[in-house]
């Protein structure tokens, strides 16, 4: 490993290091200040922390916060809403993971390609190939015509 990409991944690693130090540093002034029980009403907790940040003068980066947010497509009929298909597909792998009501948003997805896309059929395999072939002899032309120029040259 050359001595670049080593200097490199030690910044990457070291960057890592100091931003989850500061997350943990903020995670644990929060802690103090709205104490140790569990909330499970995780709209109310979110609105708690955001109050709870300003008179603690803290601020969590954009790109931190960035990281934390996911989104998920619910197929419409899904049977039970969106809280089944949380409970069924998201909780299992993330069990802190919460439903933001007010960002919620319905509607479908219509796929203009599917719908208004018509694809040309696909050429024959000899047509392909005789097509390979004239631009073949085609090309061995034009160098013939270059070699030659050159060689009076």
């Amino acid at each position: 490993m050359d001595q670049t990409t080593h200097n490199r991944i030690v910044g990457f690693i070291w960057g890592t290091w100091v931003r989850n130090a500061r997350l943990a540093d903020v995670a644990l002034q929060l802690r103090e200040r709205l104490g140790e029980g569990v909330c499970e009403d995780h709209n109310r907790f979110r609105e708690r922390v955001d109050a709870a940040m300003p008179q603690l003068s803290l601020r969590v980066p954009a790109a931190e916060l960035k990281l934390m947010r996911d989104t998920e497509q619910v197929p419409l009929l899904e049977e039970g809403g969106i809280e089944a298909f949380i409970r069924r597909e998201v909780l299992p792998y993330t069990p802190d993971a919460w439903v933001k009501a007010d960002a919620t948003k319905v509607g479908c997805e219509i796929s203009l390609t599917r719908h208004f896309c018509k694809p040309k059929p696909l050429r024959a395999l000899a047509e392909i190939s005789a097509d390979i072939l004239a631009i073949e002899r085609e090309a061995e032309g034009l160098l013939d015509g270059l070699l030659v120029a050159e060689s009076r040259t």
